[in-house]
């Protein structure tokens, strides 16, 4: 028989449960939501934290060439805008 561990949830989890029937996660407050939805809420909150990422790593290195660009300019006695 294979024993496995039931992981720890976090305390913000604390209230929650699901039905008996399992169709349903219910909040304290008596929210039900699916397993289907919570799955594609999360699902959206991944992809949205991955998109923030990636633009802040683009904004970093635009950043870099931008002061590339300016140290050419200072360096030839341009302007450097």
């Amino acid at each position: 028989m294979l024993i496995v561990p039931v992981p720890v949830w976090p305390e913000a989890w604390a209230g929650w449960y699901f039905t008996q029937s399992g169709r349903f996660l219910v909040s304290p407050d008596g929210d039900r939501i699916t397993p289907e939805q919570l799955r594609g809420l999360l699902w959206r909150q991944v992809s949205e934290a991955r998109v923030a990422a990636a633009r802040a790593r683009e904004q970093r290195v635009s950043e870099v060439v931008r002061g590339l660009w300016r140290n050419v300019a200072r360096e030839r006695g341009e302007d450097g805008r």
